[in-house]
């Protein structure tokens, strides 16, 4: 089956999707940014640190022209502690609003297995915007989560922000270059572990391909510095990224994207 060459879309779901503007102009995000990082970096040094792999599989799709679907399992590895970490599994449905615009509800559950056990449900909105900009397909996700995690009697919230740019550089548009920054802030105390403020940070950079219509890949590095209030340094992750995605339309009885 043979790709397209338009260039590839938003990798949220096989198609276009979409997140809020509020004055996300790409022209102004390199600014905001920068803001963020400096607050970020302000918190101290980052002594503790670990390699890890995490595996994202993720299948979304059409259920009718506007109605979506979204169902995505992560499991997480730590090299240090030697095994399983974390488990997510993250179901939700979402509404294309207009040909750029899509909203998302959702839940998750994302038990910690080692080096402790521990059990976190989330309830989850989020808005998704894609623009073809910079030459390329230029994605901004906000998302929204009540967190509510095993010991701690408060609902945590947190606010997350990711900003994705996919450059097509070869195979007729199916290999791209991609990296994304996303930023999470904690918008209220919850317990000594928990405090309102910066949260952490994800920095990607790595190839996307997409084999055909329904199926793509992407691979590279992620940089994950994480703010631990109470703790006697910061914690900063290594990540080996892999992500693999499926698209389908039951829209219009085809099972392409």
């Amino acid at each position: 089956m043979r790709v397209s060459r338009k260039a590839p879309h938003h990798l949220f779901r096989g198609g276009h999707s979409a997140m809020v503007t509020f004055s996300l102009r790409p022209n102004k995000l390199p600014y905001r940014l920068a803001v963020l990082y400096f607050a970020f970096f302000s918190f101290g040094t980052f002594a503790d640190s670990e390699v890890q792999s995490w595996m994202q599989i993720l299948s979304q799709g059409k259920l009718t022209p506007q109605l979506r679907l979204w169902s995505e399992l992560q499991p997480r590895f730590g090299f240090g502690v030697g095994g399983l970490t974390t488990v997510m599994i993250r179901p939700a449905v979402g509404w294309q609003v207009t040909e750029q615009f899509s909203l998302w509800g959702g839940y998750a559950w994302t038990p910690i297995v080692k080096p402790t056990s521990r059990s976190e449900h989330r309830a989850w909105t989020q808005a998704i915007y894609v623009a073809q900009a910079f030459g390329g397909t230029f994605t901004q996700r906000l998302r929204i989560e009540s967190r509510f995690i095993e010991g701690v009697s408060a609902t945590a919230l947190r606010l997350r922000y990711q900003a994705r740019l996919a450059l097509p550089i070869a195979l007729e548009n199916a290999l791209s270059l991609v990296a994304y920054d996303e930023i999470f802030l904690s918008l209220n105390d919850t317990n000594p572990a928990i405090t309102s403020g910066f949260d952490q940070n994800r920095l990607f950079l790595g190839v996307f391909h997409r084999f055909s219509p329904q199926l793509g890949l992407d691979i590279g590095y992620l940089w994950n510095a994480v703010r631990r209030p109470g703790a006697s340094a910061n914690r900063t992750n290594h990540v080996i990224m892999l992500s693999l995605y499926h698209w389908f339309d039951f829209s219009s009885g085809s099972d392409s994207p």
